[in-house]
């Protein structure tokens, strides 16, 4: 029965997307697809010849493989990506963001979520802390992001009960963890982008310790993110295909490359 529902759904994606197909203007469409530089490993990367890939831009690819649509990426630092979206609301753009992110990245999302992300403490394994709950965060220093938003662990900081130590890099990041600096907990961030992290720096995972911090920052969904007046039809296309990726199992063999 599962089976049969799933392959029903998809044939009325498809039949969906062949009409709205027929709609679809000649000329090929232009968007412009912004990259994080730097910070936002597994979901974007460039590599040193500039070649693009990680889950999003990945799926951003998929889409439009086999169509004349031409989509450009810009890498911008992520201070500079949100000021340029914010200035060319009309213009046709993709980022990717969550309704629980303040700002333009939570402005107009996909209809189908690209995945759940959990967030995790990372400390050194000869580090004496431990974690058992957020009382333990008391009077301690957390290493974050520069620049990202942290749901859930915002109100601790606000409260003066966690001071935040802010880094541009997860290189940075590692090498504070390693430090062992008094009063420091760790390193906060997702816990796909820290596990990817680790492995691309060439540190052995079992020197270090992860700690879900699901009671205090909640798991949330990562979808695409339009433009505020994105051309209905290309957020038609795109929500359809990313739809259509997720039932034909496409989406998952994405995300587990990045794993």
């Amino acid at each position: 029965m599962l089976n049969q529902f799933i392959n029903l759904t998809l044939y009325k994606f498809s039949f969906l997307a062949f009409l709205l197909s027929a709609s679809f203007p000649i000329s090929a469409w232009e968007i412009d697809y912004f990259v994080i530089k730097d910070q936002a490993e597994p979901f974007q990367i460039v590599d040193d010849r500039s070649r693009h890939s990680g889950i999003v831009s990945d799926i951003i690819q998929e889409a439009v493989r086999g169509t004349e649509h031409r989509v450009t990426p810009h890498v911008l630092p992520f201070k500079r990506m949100l000021a340029y979206l914010e200035n060319n609301k009309s213009k046709n753009w993709i980022v990717y963001g969550s309704p629980i992110w303040a700002g333009i990245q939570s402005s107009n999302l996909s209809s189908t979520p690209i995945m759940t992300v959990q967030h995790s403490l990372l400390t050194y394994s000869d580090n004496t802390f431990t974690f058992d709950g957020p009382d333990d965060l008391e009077k301690s220093h957390v290493i974050l992001l520069f620049g990202f938003d942290y749901p859930g662990l915002e109100r601790f900081i606000q409260s003066g009960i966690i001071s935040p130590i802010h880094v541009k890099t997860y290189k940075s990041a590692f090498a504070l963890v390693e430090s062992q600096r008094p009063r420091l907990a760790g390193f906060v961030e997702m816990d796909i982008r820290i596990k990817y992290n680790l492995r691309k720096s060439d540190r052995n995972i079992d020197d270090f310790r992860l700690y879900s911090l699901s009671e205090i920052v909640p798991d949330y969904g990562i979808y695409l993110s339009y433009s505020p007046n994105l051309d209905s039809e290309i957020q038609q296309f795109f929500d359809i295909k990313l739809a259509e990726m997720r039932l034909n199992g496409q989406l998952e063999k994405i995300i587990s490359k990045y794993r």
